[in-house]
């Protein structure tokens, strides 16, 4: 599960992206992304807080991936892996 909070958010950062293609959506997605990482939507041990910020997460990937910045986004990537990672012992 996720907050849905974070969803909306997600939704708006890529779709003013997806919509304008310019510099300043791409910032401003960007920006509304970081902010839905470290709000306190996403912050916790629960794995419905946990979904959320991997879903911020990979959206960022995607954002990055969609601005070929590409380098950035595989850094992304192993940061969700790192995510998976940890939340797999945290059960454990």
């Amino acid at each position: 599960m996720v907050v849905l909070d974070a969803i909306k958010m997600i939704n708006d950062a890529l779709r003013q992206w997806r919509t304008e293609r310019s510099l300043g959506a791409f910032r401003m997605g960007l920006s509304v992304l970081k902010i839905c990482i470290t709000d306190e939507l996403t912050e916790g041990k629960e794995p419905k807080l946990e979904n959320s910020n991997g879903m911020a997460v990979l959206a960022m990937s995607t954002l990055l991936f969609e601005s070929y910045l590409l380098c950035d986004c595989l850094v992304t990537c192993v940061f969700v892996l790192m995510l998976e990672l940890n939340f797999f012992w945290m059960i454990l």
